[in-house]
């Protein structure tokens, strides 16, 4: 999904957000440091988050609404994730299927071995089907927030839509 913003689009009107509307926070782990996007009332940034208390956001950029020239949001596959999936979930997937070849048919090894799968199989669905949200903002003077977002489908596409409400465009599922 590609959308010219407010400042290039001048029939675009920025929208307040409604009255006591809370900010949207969404934390993406990485492989050292966690990234951060917050959606306040006037303005969309990102950070980095402390990699020991992982609560406070540095080096971040801000972006006002009316400032932004383009929005683009799409999903792809993290290496991370795909890296975290190899070494740990399917592992995990494989010993399960051991134990239900291995369990001749004794109860307790099919249930612990099926629950170990299905693990697997929920993600290997995340990775590889959902995949992670790359949200690019570019604004005035070339200032650009570049985020990737893992986790939580819900909480993105709220956070998308937000942001294309505020800046006066409708609403859209991420492709």
């Amino acid at each position: 999904m590609f959308r010219a913003g407010p400042l290039v689009d001048g029939l675009l009107v920025v929208k307040p957000a409604p009255a006591g509307t809370k900010d949207l926070t969404l934390k993406s782990p990485g492989a050292v440091v966690s990234e951060v996007v917050i959606l306040k009332h006037d303005s969309l940034g990102s950070g980095t988050l402390d990699p020991i208390v992982g609560a406070f956001a540095s080096g971040g950029l801000e972006l006002k609404f009316e400032y932004i020239a383009t929005i683009a949001a799409w999903r792809q596959v993290d290496v991370v994730q795909v890296i975290l999936f190899a070494l740990v979930a399917l592992p995990v997937g494989l010993v399960g299927a051991g134990f239900i070849i291995g369990s001749d048919g004794q109860p307790a090894g099919l249930v612990f071995g099926g629950a170990l799968v299905a693990l697997c199989a929920v993600q290997a669905v995340s990775t590889f089907r959902t995949r992670a949200l790359r949200l690019r903002v570019v604004g005035l003077r070339d200032k650009t927030i570049d985020v990737k977002v893992v986790g939580k489908r819900k909480a993105r596409q709220r956070l998308v839509d937000a942001l294309l409400e505020r800046t006066g465009l409708k609403p859209a599922v991420i492709p």
